[in-house]
């Protein structure tokens, strides 16, 4: 848990061009989401902070924490600007580190977060198939026409099944013997609007939502709030 006083996240990210009339290529922030998405700080991040294209820089996103607001749930959010191209390489947020590693097309193909105490969780992908290993145990999608239909867990020794909508959004599943174990409904942009589906992280569209709170599209990240 994070203690009052200052705190710094970390966002490490390329750029396309630095070229370019000095734009605004991204927005920080961190938020309190316990507190009514309060922000606690917010930055821009511009072309000419960039010495090079296509080498990753890394961006700190100071912010003071309060007492009253030990154990709240946070979240910083990176809104990518559509005049460039970017890629996430590491996040430092409230402690834990994600770092990511990209395949010759570009898509993700591995996650790792790291967090003090805890043994690593290390994510593998190749399309919607993903599999993670924490040292303790392993957790394997399956896949059926490129969309995530189950996920085994030798930790808990469960099979879930997912139920996806016409968009490809895991809208529910069910056990190992077809009962159905939870549902989640969307909104138009993707907010879980009830419900709630803990056993996976895949949700609208059928898309990973990262421990950041932000769902990974490949192209971009994605807030749906």
């Amino acid at each position: 848990m994070m203690t009052a006083g200052q705190q710094t996240d970390v966002v490490d990210f390329f750029v396309d061009t630095i070229a370019i009339d000095n734009q605004v290529v991204a927005v920080l922030d961190v938020i309190n989401v316990s507190n009514g998405n309060q922000v606690l700080a917010r930055r821009a991040v511009r072309r000419s902070e960039f010495s090079s294209t296509w080498s990753y820089h890394r961006f700190t996103l100071p912010f003071t924490l309060l007492q009253v607001d030990v154990g709240d749930q946070l979240q910083v959010r990176v809104w990518f600007a559509d005049t460039a191209i970017l890629r996430a390489q590491q996040l430092t947020i409230h402690g834990a580190t994600e770092t990511y590693r990209y395949g010759g097309d570009g898509i993700r193909v591995k996650r790792t977060r790291s967090s003090p105490g805890v043994p690593d969780v290390v994510s593998h992908y190749h399309g919607a198939w993903q599999e993670w290993t924490n040292g303790v145990g392993r957790v394997t999608t399956y896949t059926l026409g490129g969309k995530v239909i189950a996920q085994r867990n030798t930790v808990t020794s469960t099979v879930t099944f997912m139920i996806g909508d016409h968009l490809g959004s895991v809208s529910a599943t069910t056990n190992a013997q077809g009962q159905r174990s939870s549902v989640q409904y969307f909104d138009a942009w993707g907010t879980i609007r009830a419900g709630t589906i803990d056993a996976t992280g895949y949700g609208y569209t059928g898309q990973r939502r990262d421990d950041t709170g932000l769902m990974c599209d490949n192209a971009r990240y994605y807030d749906p709030a």
